[in-house]
């Protein structure tokens, strides 16, 4: 029995050392190849979850987020339309899914996911105010550029150990570097996306004037003379030359004198936002704020931009006007002079956007009187430039 043991020992060593031919030049053993396949470093799967659910929850929150973005941080690329600008987000969205699918095939975590819903909207943000908050982009970036340098090269020249599987580990750390990098550059782009829209998220103007906002006062200097060294900005030659900050300064200078020759007992706050495809200007008597939409300001005509600031100083004065006629006795309210107030009440309660029917939101007699005031300011201003011009010469 034990010859017959120590026979079949022989045997299966026999066996392993048997050289199989692969080709002429290459034969391998069994032996070998099973050491080649223990000692071989493959990619590590750092992922904590699988294709599927990184898919699912990558498109439920794209879409989610997409909300969110088109409420408060969405406006057109430069000199691109709103159907193009558009576009192209869905381009990127759907572009950031097939690229983060096939980089992060070995890290697929909760980490490597926000950074793929982060990204297209960074970048689309990035490039839609780059020219209005561009030193706050350009210093954000800057950083999340350097954190990104630095952890490379701390991560890539750490001593290797395994000389032997050398290429395999640095191949390793490079793919790391950049899912990581993916990471900061993408939280890098979270903070200027929320430095910009946190404003609108509260309700407050996307950019404010540094001009102080005043409201009426009988010995208030608000005139347009007394002003005329900020009024003449708006001569088209010099008002293309300024960014949105100084527009902003002009616009609020020009929303103090009308407040001034109104009468208007508050200040009113001129600031910009997001207003949407089809709308210029609006004014919330919540925060007595005067909205220009960021894309109109700044790249519109000065003239629309002036015109519009007027007309929703107008809409202000037409708010006060009602809570004056609401105040008075009611035998004083069938005075002719409150005639328009009563319309204006009525219109203000049930008030036409315009987004469903253009006409009845043109026709209102708060818009048509607004329309008709701030035709006859943007007048008045140029001519006192023209004014200011002739004496100058």
């Amino acid at each position: 029995m034990r010859n017959l043991h120590e026979l079949a020992k022989i045997c299966m060593n026999e066996l392993d050392t048997i050289h199989i031919p692969y080709n002429k030049e290459v034969t391998f053993t069994t032996n070998t190849r099973a050491k080649k396949r223990a000692g071989a470093i493959a990619m590590k799967d750092k992922s904590t979850m699988s294709v599927f659910e990184y898919l699912i929850g990558v498109i439920f929150y794209e879409l989610v987020s997409m909300i969110w973005f088109q409420n408060i941080l969405f406006r057109c690329l430069p000199e691109m339309t709103y159907h193009n600008s558009k576009l192209i987000l869905w381009a990127s969205l759907v572009g950031s899914i097939i690229f983060s699918t096939i980089v992060f095939k070995y890290n697929k975590t909760e980490w490597t996911k926000a950074a793929t819903i982060i990204a297209p909207y960074g970048i689309f943000t990035v490039i839609a105010y780059y020219t209005t908050v561009p030193l706050v982009i350009k210093n954000v970036l800057i950083a999340g550029v350097l954190l990104s340098i630095c952890y490379s090269v701390i991560k890539l020249t750490r001593k290797i150990k395994n000389k032997k599987h050398s290429g395999q580990i640095i191949k390793n750390r490079i793919y790391r570097c950049i899912c990581v990098s993916n990471c900061i550059l993408s939280t890098s782009m979270l903070v200027i996306m929320l430095f910009i829209g946190i404003k609108g998220v509260f309700g407050i103007a996307l950019q404010n004037s540094s001009v102080i906002p005043e409201a009426y006062n009988v010995n208030s200097k608000q005139t347009i003379n007394n002003n005329i060294d900020v009024i003449v900005k708006l001569q088209p030659n010099t008002w293309d030359k300024l960014n949105v900050k100084e527009k902003l300064d002009v616009m609020q200078t020009v929303a103090n004198i009308e407040v001034h020759y109104l009468g208007i007992p508050n200040e009113v706050n001129v600031g910009t936002a997001n207003l949407g495809q089809y709308t210029l200007g609006c004014y919330e008597d919540r925060t007595h704020t005067a909205y220009i939409d960021l894309q109109h300001i700044e790249n519109g005509s000065v003239y629309d931009v002036l015109d519009i600031c007027c007309h929703e100083v107008y809409h202000c004065y037409q708010h006060r006007l009602v809570e004056t006629y609401s105040s008075i006795d009611e035998k004083s309210k069938s005075l002719k002079i409150y005639s328009k107030v009563q319309k204006y009440m009525k219109e203000f309660a049930n008030y036409k956007n315009g987004y469903e029917d253009f006409c009845s939101y043109y026709n209102q007699k708060c818009e048509s009187d607004a329309r008709e005031y701030a035709e006859d300011a943007v007048f008045d201003y140029y001519q006192k430039i023209e004014e200011y011009a002739d004496i100058l010469q």
